[in-house]
């Protein structure tokens, strides 16, 4: 499906909401983008996008399908999966990752 690399640390194996709704097997923002990105996407130079704590990927998913070149990353390996699969259901590209926010290096 794509490129899939881990960065992991114990948060991510802590028991905590965010890890329980990305195991939901479904999407629970549904696939469409939000408003925001869908509303403001015209004002954004093409290139390369990075979508932090992406979740299930319909951010991501949304940019690649619009050109980008995406990558994104999520404390979760569900919410990794789920936007690998959502890139693949739209025949888009995402460099998906998991990995923790805090100590990720992020190429800054």
């Amino acid at each position: 499906m794509g490129p899939h690399r881990t960065i992991f640390s114990a948060r991510a194996s802590i028991c905590c909401p965010r890890v329980a709704r990305c195991a939901w097997q479904g999407y629970l923002y549904g696939t469409a983008p939000n408003d925001f990105l869908r509303e403001s996407v015209d004002l954004l130079p093409q290139g390369r996008a990075l979508c932090l704590a992406e979740g299930a990927g319909r951010n991501a998913v949304y940019l690649a399908s619009k050109g980008y070149d995406v990558s994104s990353i999520d404390l979760t390996k569900a919410g990794v999966a789920k936007t690998l699969r959502l890139a693949a259901d739209r025949h888009a590209t995402v460099i998906a990752i998991v990995g923790d926010l805090a100590i990720a290096d992020v190429g800054a």
